[in-house]
């Protein structure tokens, strides 16, 4: 058993180290010398507690929570204090916690809800996609990856929890704080992530009742913890006690209300940093003609009550319209996230997601069909898949939908290592090639319709 024990852990530490190598050849080779736009204002918002001498109540930007920014900072800290240059320690800093997740993390939650190992060699094939096909989020300091990874943490401790994985009352009582930390952790990230607050609590309430769980209510204080500087830095700037992000003090109204209406007029989002294209503009709006045709009829969206009548007086336009979303948001086109060559052969990209969007399918589809599901993985696939749910009527960009991309990949990468599935996909490859063509097929023809109206052409 000790011996057993001992490979396992020397497996993880093979596949940890060969993650952040990985990561570190893709920040040598990315050469990324400025952050613009939203990565450029996380970097700059970073300084502001203070390099010299650090507040917390140095940080007073409502639309955005105080969490990244810190991160922000303490890499500029440490680079400030002499452990290097601010990008090679953010090179550093990012290869550490972003193996952590790709190789480490995903595979073991993996393993507890589904029963499945994804061995060493099927870790580097997905991590490798990872790179390949999010190198923008990994590249600048963006928080999409950030903030998943704390919900995944989360979601990791409340497996080990509600399973009796872990036998130390104390060390169960650090996992429900940390598990109430992560949670919180990816609020303070994303704004998105709210929703899992409401989904966890009620879960987490039901389960108390339930079983008497009461060590989850340490999930609490995690809570607590990490609302905290939030709570003082409202109050110190914004008059509130709230621990919520004060958006609406920049917007006038909810931000999720105003990516609504953004979302109906328009199908997808790029940012263009290709100053040698002259007709192509730096935030590339896909426009929706139906959407904005029927938008600008009602007259724009006030309050959530009017956005679902709205969608009810328009209910197939609107389904249509939220269709295409869930395509735009899962097609990737510029990994990047910034474009420097608008008009760069994407084929290949295409190709590969496109594939891995298929065998993640199948995988997931073969894996379900194989694991008797119970309260806890439904309860905890809901709660993954609320706060993607909850961006396909907003302004979609490809980087919202990275926690989608991220379970198909896993999925597909697993079911292509899996022998069984193999088996199966050899007994009816015939059926499974024609539905493969056919799916890309439909996928080009659906990019081409989107990219068509700045005239970018497939290759």
């Amino acid at each position: 058993m000790r011996e057993k024990g001992s490979k396992l852990f020397h497996s993880k530490t093979i596949a940890y180290a060969a993650g952040v190598l990985s990561i570190l050849v893709l920040h040598y080779f990315g050469r990324i010398r400025e952050y613009p736009y939203d990565a450029g204002v996380y970097w700059h918002e970073g300084s502001l507690y203070g390099l010299e001498k650090f507040s917390i109540y140095n940080y007073n930007y409502p639309l955005r929570g105080y969490l990244f920014p810190l991160f922000t900072y303490a890499i500029r800290k440490l680079a400030f204090e002499g452990l290097g240059t601010e990008r090679k320690v953010f090179c550093v800093v990012t290869s550490l916690l972003y193996s952590f997740f790709f190789m480490i993390l995903l595979p073991q939650i993996l393993k507890i809800m589904f029963e499945i190992i994804v061995p060493l060699w099927s870790r580097l094939i997905f991590t490798a996609v990872c790179i390949i096909m999010f190198r923008g989020m990994i590249l600048y300091p963006l928080t999409d990856l950030f903030g998943l990874m704390c919900m995944c943490i989360a979601i990791y401790f409340y497996l080990m929890l509600m399973q009796d994985r872990v036998k130390k009352r104390a060390v169960r009582v650090l996992y429900a704080i940390g598990m109430g930390m992560a949670l919180g952790g990816a609020y303070y990230v994303r704004p998105v992530y709210l929703i899992t607050w409401i989904a966890f609590a009620g879960i987490m309430l039901f389960e108390v009742i339930r079983t008497k769980k009461w060590i989850l209510l340490f999930g609490v204080i995690g809570i607590f913890l990490i609302a905290m500087p939030q709570v003082c830095i409202n109050h110190k700037h914004f008059n509130t006690w709230s621990p919520m992000i004060q958006t609406q003090l920049h917007f006038g109204e909810s931000l999720y209300l105003s990516q609504l209406e953004w979302g109906v007029s328009m199908q997808k989002y790029e940012t263009n940093i290709d100053d040698t294209v002259e007709d192509i503009p730096a935030g590339m709006v896909f426009e929706d003609l139906t959407g904005k045709e029927i938008l600008e009829e009602e007259g724009g969206i006030d309050s959530y009550f009017s956005y679902v009548r709205f969608c009810f007086r328009h209910l197939a336009d609107m389904a249509c319209i939220y269709l295409k979303h869930i395509f735009n948001g899962m097609d990737i086109v510029y990994p990047m996230i910034y474009i420097k060559n608008v008009f760069c052969n994407r084929f290949v990209t295409q190709l590969i997601n496109y594939t891995l969007i298929f065998f993640g399918i199948e995988g997931l589809l073969f894996f379900i069909k194989k694991k008797c599901w119970n309260r806890l993985i439904v309860s905890m696939a809901v709660t993954y898949c609320l706060p993607i749910l909850l961006v396909v009527p907003t302004a979609v960009e490809t980087r919202f939908f990275v926690g989608a991309h991220i379970v198909l990949y896993l999925f597909g990468v697993a079911a292509l290592t899996n022998r069984d599935w193999w088996n199966k996909f050899v007994l009816y490859k015939w059926k499974k090639v024609g539905i493969y063509i056919l799916f890309l097929g439909i996928c080009f023809l659906l990019n081409s319709q989107t990219f068509n109206c700045y005239g970018i052409p497939l290759w």
